[in-house]
């Protein structure tokens, strides 16, 4: 367990780790989503947090208490402070797409990590982070970390840190679907190992980004000149209106006998109510076949989506 070369105030401390759119008979988008994430995979997609991944400033050798010796960019540290270090000045195992993990204690009692962001009241977002706790050679092996959103708690979770090793960390990914109450919102984690004794809880890698649900049709007839209604919710079933969200229709369809099948956009959406209407404008020599294809929901800040679906051109 290597040891920390910073001025904490418990010598034991100074180690780590030795760290969805509807149409008709409407059906969440994630069940054929081709971004649904494995259990142990970050879904990927944009960050609304600054500095998710705790990187320091080149000055700190990727290694710093907060607040008593600097600061994490993005972030504000309470309590007895925290420490952000890195997997490239001390051996142990990082979680996925990670070098900086952040543990929840500077000292010999609990410390906070937390950021101010900027969101819409109503909508709904996903939160993502690795956790793990100090290996349990050191201190209670029950490490626990606490997520507040707004003040309230959202997320109280506990390990067993027993076995855990630098080279085996057990990074476990951990999500939680948040709704904001105003234009700006609060996410702070706290370490609730207990009892305290300077080995907390730590986190890793975290991500805040929009959540809306894509739902269609699994399959649907309609005139070569028709249209799909798609529908966009948020995770708690409210219509989301954002002009910036937009929803794409792709089909694939071969143009002649001899040419492979080609996939091509042909259709986009303007958002009303929660809607948005596709209007299609497709080739005569559709008519009367049935064509494979899917729909993508993105836009600034939310993850994307997309479903998969079959039209039959009447």
């Amino acid at each position: 367990m290597p040891r920390s070369k910073l001025p904490l105030s418990k010598a034991a401390i100074a180690g780590l780790l030795s760290a969805s759119v509807m149409c008709c008979a409407y059906a969440p988008a994630d069940a054929g989503a081709t971004t649904t994430p494995s259990a142990n995979t970050a879904t990927p997609g944009p960050n609304l947090l600054n500095n998710g991944k705790f990187s320091l400033p080149a000055k700190y050798n990727g290694n710093i208490q907060a607040p008593q010796y600097g600061s994490i960019p993005g972030w504000a540290a309470g309590g007895s402070g925290v420490q952000d270090w890195s997997s490239l000045v001390r051996a142990f195992q990082a979680p996925p797409n990670a070098v900086q993990v952040v543990l929840l204690a500077g000292g010999d009692t609990a410390g906070t990590l937390s950021q101010t962001v900027k969101t819409t009241a109503g909508w709904t977002y996903l939160l993502q982070w690795y956790e793990s706790g100090y290996p349990n050679d050191y201190g209670t092996p029950i490490k626990g970390v606490h997520v507040l959103w707004g003040g309230a708690l959202v997320a109280a979770q506990s390990l067993n840190a027993k076995g855990f090793t630098n080279a085996d960390m057990h990074w476990t990914l951990r999500r939680e679907v948040l709704t904001a109450t105003s234009a700006s919102s609060i996410l702070e984690f706290a370490d609730a190992t207990t009892p305290e004794d300077g080995f907390p809880g730590i986190v890793a890698n975290v991500s805040l980004a929009g959540d809306a649900k894509l739902y269609m049709q699994a399959s649907t007839t309609v005139a070569r000149t028709g249209k799909v209604i798609a529908i966009v919710r948020t995770a708690t079933g409210a219509p989301l209106d954002y002009p910036g969200l937009a929803v794409k229709l792709y089909g694939t369809w071969k143009e002649t006998s001899f040419a492979p099948a080609s996939t091509q956009l042909i259709a986009t959406g303007t958002v009303v109510n929660g809607q948005y209407v596709l209007h299609l404008d497709l080739p005569a020599i559709l008519v009367g076949h049935t064509i494979p294809a899917y729909a993508t929901l993105s836009g600034p800040g939310f993850i994307p989506v997309t479903d998969h679906l079959t039209i039959k051109i009447s």
